[in-house]
């Protein structure tokens, strides 16, 4: 699952990665909203389709954002996930 509904994202070194898990609320929507409108490209990661997404967020499956991080960002991730479905 990706989807990037700007197809003009930001420089590669303004890039900012969020993983998420749940509800998804305006307020959510609201605050990568303003990292778009800063030039900011936003990757969002999820196990789940999320309705409400502003436009220019890129929605990634969550085993996509296993590729984008170092071994130790890696290891914590999965120990969080492991503890969160507990």
């Amino acid at each position: 699952m990706t989807e990037n509904l700007n197809p003009a994202p930001g420089p590669p070194d303004h890039v900012v990665r969020c993983f998420w898990h749940g509800p998804f609320s305006p307020y959510e929507a609201l605050c990568l909203s303003s990292f778009v409108a800063a030039g900011i490209a936003v990757e969002l990661f999820s196990e789940a389709p999320i309705a409400g997404l502003p436009a220019g967020v890129t929605l990634n499956g969550l085993g996509a954002m296993f590729t984008t991080m170092d071994e130790r960002s890696r290891r914590s991730l999965e120990e969080f996930l492991r503890k969160a479905s507990q």
